[in-house]
């Protein structure tokens, strides 16, 4: 999804939040395109599994063992890369990447939105925010992810707790 907005003034680096909202909408309708991916034999083994490491510049995934082959970071880098998402060099097959993006933190207080990234103690686990109550009351989260479980899970969220979060990341901006 290709979105143009005008450069011309300095106010306008910033993208509208039109845009922006568009880029989140289009992140949580490419992870529900993926619902499809389940791994044949348990072993990160589905065909898109490999595009997805492709995408994030590791064209060679299918030869690695299987273990090596986690691919929760790379299915997160995909959808962000489907939807214009600009991110620095690094190796997004690793939650530690994801976790050391420190400039695109969430600040103390702000509040998760869809298509926010979201990182589990310890090192273990990344995926986008799909629906984040805002009431600190509510202590779980639903998320769309890949490598849970085998599996793109996405039209039916995976439920998450809130205290497990290590950090959130807001890649749209």
């Amino acid at each position: 999804m290709a979105v143009h907005y005008d450069l011309q003034r300095s106010s306008d680096l910033t993208p509208p939040d039109s845009v922006l909202e568009a880029r989140r909408a289009c992140i949580l309708r490419a992870t529900a395109s993926q619902a499809y991916v389940v791994e044949k034999t348990g072993r990160n083994d589905h065909p898109q599994i490999y595009e997805y490491f492709r995408v994030a510049g590791f064209p060679n995934a299918k030869s690695w063992d299987w273990h090596g082959r986690a691919w929760c970071g790379v299915f997160v880098y995909w959808a962000a890369k489907e939807c214009g998402c600009v991110l620095p060099k690094g190796n997004y097959a690793m939650v530690l990447t994801w976790q050391n993006l420190k400039s695109f933190r969430l600040l103390p207080g702000e509040i998760p939105k869809p298509a926010d990234v979201v990182t589990y103690k310890p090192y273990s686990h990344v995926e986008y925010v799909n629906i984040w109550p805002p009431d600190p009351r509510k202590l779980f989260f639903y998320a769309d992810g890949g490598n849970t479980g085998g599996s793109v899970k996405t039209q039916i969220m995976v439920l998450r707790r809130k205290a497990d979060v290590k950090t959130v990341i807001r890649i749209v901006r």
